[in-house]
């Protein structure tokens, strides 16, 4: 929402540190939010052509370059969702592995979820690159860490990308997350985020991981939606948190609420619960019963032996299998 956006950037702003050139970008960032809704709004705009006038390549990289400073900057190890260790504690096991039950999915482009697990697991918490590979076993356009993979009893899958810098081997056609949250000043963060997006001959080792789930072009988007229908299609019970279903998402909505075949019972944690269950019986055809929750305080993890699935808060999806659902 603008109203988040707006107050979040002039933070930055007034708190940190950066040049005339930064501050006129982020400005930027701001009105697009402002005039559109959202930022993505105006990003799928200019994807389907309807801004005129627009390098939509260039435009759509400027975007994502922002998005994951601003979120770079908003966050630190210790900066996320107290809710989110509630959470990680409740679906892992004591030595650091998923319970069996669990598939996450997540609209955010954030890191929340990996910070607390970081928090909760220091040791096993390698780098963003092994963790999203070996522990998460992430489903994300940027960076299939399970593809081809048999299907596992634990992913995490990141619908919209993550909000990290992504290196560019030239010598092979790899990448690698750059971790420039831990153990960063707020400067140092945009010293980095300058020296690649302005210099003209690193411009091209560094991009965003952040991949829009609508965003086919350069991306193997049916190798992607299979990853998540594999993931998701036992599930029995949907719990959505703190996520509108904006129009900009419809069809990925749509696709991954029909590729759950077996879907018994909704369950929607919202401060506005009514509104998102109009949308949520438009998708269903009113042909799933929805159960309702208010109380924000900690993440709804209802408890049943059936399979289940579910979404988190703005968007973060957890779907679960076999005696456990969550969050």
């Amino acid at each position: 929402m603008y109203s988040q956006m707006e107050s979040a950037v002039n933070r930055l702003l007034s708190e940190v540190k950066m040049g005339p050139t930064l501050q006129e970008e982020l400005r930027w960032l701001m009105d697009k939010c402002k005039r559109y809704g959202t930022i993505d709004v105006y990003a799928k705009k200019i994807y389907d052509g309807e801004i005129i006038n627009v390098d939509y390549g260039m435009e759509l990289d400027k975007i994502k370059r922002l998005l994951t400073l601003c979120f770079v900057l908003w966050q630190n190890e210790k900066n996320f969702d107290t809710r989110y260790t509630q959470f990680i504690q409740q679906i892992t096991n004591s030595n650091g592995t998923f319970v069996d039950n669990v598939r996450i999915l997540s609209w955010n482009y954030d890191v929340q979820l990996e910070l607390a697990y970081r928090d909760a697991f220091p040791d096993l918490f390698v780098d963003f690159d092994y963790t999203y590979r070996n522990i998460f076993n992430a489903i994300c356009k940027t960076f299939f860490a399970c593809r081809f993979k048999p299907l596992l009893p634990f992913t995490y899958t990141k619908l919209n990308g993550v909000a990290l810098p992504l290196l560019v081997n030239l010598r092979e056609p790899a990448t690698s997350l750059k971790d420039v949250i831990s153990n960063h000043t707020s400067e140092q963060k945009i010293s980095y985020f300058n020296s690649y997006g302005y210099d003209e001959k690193k411009r091209h080792q560094i991009s965003s991981a952040i991949s829009f789930a609508w965003e086919q072009r350069c991306f193997d988007n049916d190798q992607f939606r299979l990853e998540i229908e594999r993931s998701i299609n036992s599930t029995t019970i949907l719990v959505i948190i703190g996520y509108s279903f904006p129009d900009v998402n419809h069809n990925m909505d749509s696709f991954i609420i029909n590729s759950m075949q077996y879907l018994q019972r909704i369950v929607i944690q919202d401060k506005s619960p009514s509104q998102v269950k109009q949308k949520v019986e438009l998708l269903t055809q009113g042909k799933v019963p929805i159960d309702t929750v208010e109380d924000l305080s900690r993440f709804y993890v209802p408890h049943t032996s059936s399979n289940s699935f579910k979404y988190c808060r703005d968007g973060n999806a957890y779907p679960i299998k076999t005696s456990y659902t969550g969050i």
